[in-house]
C-alpha cells in the first residue's frame, strides 16, 4: 500500500539523472561527485558520532503503528512489501530493477530485492525513490526508518568515490533547480577510514563528515540480518551549532550514532526538501551483480511520540 501522491515523479527522475554525480564547488559552479581526493574529514565536538551501546543479535519488525504527537498535522508514507507477487517489480520510482521476494523475510512475508549488475551505475534501476507528501520547508523535519538486509556475499566498492551512496534526501531551489543532496553513504569496504557511514551537504562549500569509528563497522553496518536504520533532518540553511535549526540524526537498531548539529541540510533559506532517494546510483559502477533488501518503510513529518535516552523524538519501536 502507497500512501503518498506521485505528481512530478517523472520531472524528478529525469532532473535526477543529469545531477546525481554532481556538486558545487566553492565558487557555485559544478564539479563532479567522485570528490575523495578533497574530503575534508571532520573532528570537531558537533559532529563527533555520540556513541551509545551498540545495538547486538537480530532485529524482528516490531508490532503495531508508530505513534506521533496529538493534533499533528503533517503526512506519513508506509511502504511494506507484502502485497504483490514475488519477482515482480515493485513500484518504487527509479526502481526498475527492485522486486518483489521471499529470499529473506522480515515479518513472515516478502520484501523488496534491490539488484544492481556488474559494471552499472544504474540510475532508473538500482534502489528506489519515495516522494515527500508535500515538500518541506525551513524549519520543517523528517523522520525515515527502514529494515535492511545485506548479505555477506554483497561487496561495497566504488572506485571513483570511496562510499556508496544510500540515504539521500533531494532538495530543490523555490524556482525547481537541483538544490543539491543531502547525502549518507556507506563507507566502502576495506577503505581503511577510519568511519562506518560518511555525510556530506551538496552545495557551496560541501564537506564530509564522518559517521562513527571502523572497528564498529560489523554491529552498526551488519551483514546477514535485518537491522534497522532511522534518519531525523531538520531543514535550515544554518546549522544548529550555529544558532540555526538544522541537524541530521541517525539511529541504528533504536541506538544514536550521529547527532549532526553543525550541518546545514538547507543550501538556501527557501529550498524545499522533496523526495527520499534510497541508493538510486553506483559511482564507478558495481564491483558484480548483487542484491540486497529492504523492508518496512516509514517516512513521515509528523513528530512521533517517542523518545531515545537523549531526549530526541524518533520513531523508534513501539512501546
Amino acid at each position: 500500500m502507497i500512501l503518498f501522491h506521485r505528481a512530478g515523479h517523472w520531472a524528478i527522475i529525469i532532473f535526477s539523472l543529469l545531477l546525481v554525480p554532481i556538486v558545487f564547488n566553492s565558487c557555485g559552479g559544478y564539479e563532479s561527485a567522485d570528490i575523495s581526493s578533497k574530503i575534508q574529514e571532520s573532528s570537531s565536538s558537533t559532529n563527533e558520532t555520540d556513541q551509545t551501546t551498540p545495538p547486538s543479535g537480530s532485529e524482528t519488525a516490531p508490532s503495531g503503528e508508530p505513534e506521533f504527537s496529538p493534533d499533528d498535522q503533517g503526512w506519513l508514507v508506509q511502504r511494506n512489501f507484502n502485497q504483490g507477487t514475488e519477482g515482480e517489480k515493485v513500484e518504487l520510482g527509479a526502481g526498475g530493477s527492485s522486486r518483489y521476494s521471499y529470499d529473506v523475510s522480515l515479518d513472515g512475508s516478502m520484501a523488496a530485492k534491490m539488484s544492481i549488475r556488474a559494471g552499472e551505475t544504474a540510475f532508473g534501476q538500482w534502489g528506489g525513490i519515495l516522494n515527500f507528501d508535500s515538500p518541506l520547508t525551513q524549519g520543517d523535519k523528517v523522520w525515515i526508518q527502514f529494515y535492511i538486509y545485506i548479505p555477506s556475499s554483497f561487496i561495497i566498492e566504488t572506485p571513483t568515490n570511496g562510499s556508496l551512496k544510500f540515504i539521500r534526501i533531494r532538495t530543490q531551489t523555490s524556482g525547481g533547480q537541483n538544490g543539491g543532496y543531502n547525502d549518507l553513504q556507506m563507507m566502502d569496504d576495506n577503505t581503511g577510514s577510519n568511519a562506518v557511514y560518511r555525510y556530506i551537504k551538496e552545495g557551496p562549500g560541501a564537506r564530509w563528515t564522518s559517521v562513527a569509528q571502523a572497528n564498529q563497522r560489523s554491529m552498526l553496518l551488519p551483514r546477514d540480518r535485518w537491522f534497522k536504520v532511522e534518519v531525523a533532518l531538520s531543514f535550515d540553511n544554518v546549522p544548529t551549532s550555529d544558532g540555526g535549526k538544522s541537524y541530521f540524526r541517525m539511529w541504528v537498531d533504536d541506538n544514536l550514532i550521529w547527532n549532526g548539529l553543525d550541518v546545514n541540510t538547507l543550501s538556501r533559506p527557501d529550498d524545499l526538501a522533496t523526495a527520499l532517494y534510497l541508493f538510486t546510483y553506483w559511482n564507478g559502477g558495481a564491483p558484480q551483480d548483487q542484491s540486497l533488501y529492504i523492508d518496512n518503510i516509514i517516512m513521515t513529518s509528523k513528530v512521533p511520540s517517542n523518545t531515545d535516552n537523549q531526549g530526541h523524538a524518533f520513531i523508534g519501536s513501539p512501546q
